[in-house]
């Protein structure tokens, strides 16, 4: 083959190989779900915080807010708290379900 392309040096040449096209193709197509999963996670978490924060800011847990306010607790405070406990729910709830997609 060096003879017939005029290469006089040692060195690698390019064959192509089909089943190694088809590994690639996998591996790209892998990591495109893998992207898209965690794209709509963050889209679905996102979605539950605001839910959560304004649909059970205060209705669900008034008692806990008033006695937090009473305490001295800003409203900065507990809104933080509301989306500290969210995240953690959300990530939670990503992980068991990576884990139990398998």
């Amino acid at each position: 083959m060096r003879m017939r392309h005029h290469v006089r040096r040692r060195g690698r040449f390019f064959h192509f190989q089909p089943a190694g096209l088809a590994n690639t193709a996998f591996f790209v197509i892998g990591v495109l779900t893998i992207f898209l999963g965690y794209r709509s996670h963050l889209a679905a978490g996102r979605r539950d915080r605001n839910h959560e924060h304004y649909a059970g800011l205060g209705y669900e847990r008034t008692r806990e807010i008033g006695l937090r306010k009473a305490v001295g607790a800003r409203n900065r405070d507990i809104m933080v708290q509301f989306l500290v406990e969210s995240l953690i729910l959300s990530l939670l709830g990503g992980v068991m379900a990576f884990c139990w997609a398998g």
